[in-house]
């Protein structure tokens, strides 16, 4: 290769060390010890690390996925490998011939998808666009007006009744109803702007004018709120709590997986309520 490129032309050849090999290569420059330099150590170690904000990101690619278009399959491709790598020890990276398999695989994925990256950075249009999904304001309205003349509502019953109905919708029409992201936070499934828009009022009642919505949803949706709001009229916000959080519900299975705090994806949402829904049926 040096013979290939002009004299002067070439500063410095790095050749990039095998993966993840947890050992420096700085071959370069060495004090009167024959020792490697802490600066040249720091240069050119190869040590892979995933830190919080890393694990975090990649938890959350599953869902950047699927609502990228990117069939569910793959999707949990990714999801799996990430949990195996994160268990593994990383000096055992290079020596499993397994791990090396499922690199291969991921890389041609990668280059695979051109469009990948393009889909990402256009997703709040995409995921607008998806199944005629509604913000989840919307939603919190009519469930306020639907409860108006029987039953106050406390901000914690509002934001599981949102949860439910929008895991209803998933499960027994397998679209969303609403078109943002519900959180696995430490004390139940959240949707943010939910919680956000509400939480000054605490455990009191929620004294502010509801709004009828009945125009802005499809008869699909409207129906669907309506039978959510009938259903589960008379249970209190501890009881609803209750429901979200027994073993086995999507926020217990993505808390004991990933941690509290990651999305909840809807697929995970989706296979719960399509479940529940079977068993009803039979």
């Amino acid at each position: 290769m040096q013979d290939k490129l002009g004299p002067g032309s070439t500063d410095l050849i790095y050749l990039d060390p095998p993966f993840n090999s947890n050992r420096d290569y700085n071959a370069i420059y060495k004090d009167e010890t024959g020792r490697p330099l802490p600066e040249q150590v720091e240069a050119f170690c190869d040590q892979w690390t995933l830190d919080g904000e890393r694990i975090r990101a990649i938890h959350q690619l599953p869902v950047l996925m699927r609502k990228s278009g990117i069939d569910n399959d793959t999707a949990e491709f990714w999801r799996l490998w990430m949990k195996s790598l994160s268990r593994t020890d990383p000096r055992l990276l290079n020596a499993s011939p397994w791990l090396r398999d499922w690199i291969k695989k991921l890389e041609t994925f990668c280059h695979s998808r051109v469009s990948f990256l393009m889909n990402l950075l256009n997703l709040k249009k995409i995921g607008a666009q998806m199944n005629d999904s509604k913000p989840a304001e919307w939603i919190e309205d009519q469930i306020l007006w639907l409860r108006r003349k029987k039953m106050c509502t406390t901000p914690m019953q509002l934001i599981k009744l949102v949860y439910i109905a929008h895991g209803w919708m998933l499960g027994i029409h397998g679209r969303s109803l609403i078109s943002e992201h519900v959180e696995a936070w430490k004390y139940g499934p959240v949707i943010p702007s939910t919680y956000r828009r509400y939480k000054s009022f605490r455990g009191s009642k929620i004294t502010r004018e509801p709004i009828d919505r009945t125009k802005d949803f499809t008869e699909e949706q409207s129906e669907h709120i309506q039978e959510v709001v009938d259903a589960y009229l008379e249970y209190s916000g501890i009881v609803l709590s209750a429901i979200t959080h027994q073993e086995g519900t999507p926020w217990e299975v993505t808390c004991r997986e990933f941690g509290d705090g990651c999305i909840i994806p809807n697929e995970v949402i989706k296979r719960h309520y399509k479940k529940l829904a079977a068993e009803d049926a039979s």
